[in-house]
């Protein structure tokens, strides 16, 4: 499904030199370098537009062998239960979001346990491109 979602692409550096960073420069540099370091980074970020009236940013990257996909903010964090779902961005920025189907036939959201984690990983490995999962949309 749709998300409505439509990033732009941007850079590391781009990112160091965004004017949000005028409000923490030191906590916004360490974030972005902290997530530069894991294998695929890549940096996204949403203008404001009807729906927000502030720049959202979106980050992906692989973690143990998994590819995820989260929003982005160096001056907020939280912990979520929330299940994954698999996440692909299309040429054009467009971002589309997928419920995983389980061994039981139900769909949804998946958990964050020990066998989905693998299956993510096996996932990944199958699709090249595209395939991320995503626990903040």
């Amino acid at each position: 499904m749709e998300t409505g979602l439509k990033l732009t692409k941007i850079s590391v550096e781009e990112m160091l030199l965004r004017k949000e960073q005028a409000y923490n420069p030191k906590v916004w540099k360490q974030a972005i370098q902290r997530y530069s370091e894991y294998p695929k980074c890549q940096f996204y970020l949403i203008e404001p537009e009807k729906n927000y009236s502030y720049t959202r940013f979106f980050v992906s990257y692989v973690c143990q062998g998994i590819y995820f996909f989260s929003d982005f903010s160096a001056f907020s964090a939280c912990l979520s239960n929330n299940g994954f779902c698999e996440v692909s961005i299309d040429e054009e920025g467009n971002v589309y979001k997928y419920l995983f189907t389980g061994a039981n036939g139900k769909t949804g959201y998946a958990e964050n346990t020990r066998e989905n984690r693998a299956q993510f990983r096996r996932m990944n490995s199958a699709i090249e491109k595209g395939f991320m999962v995503c626990n903040s949309l």
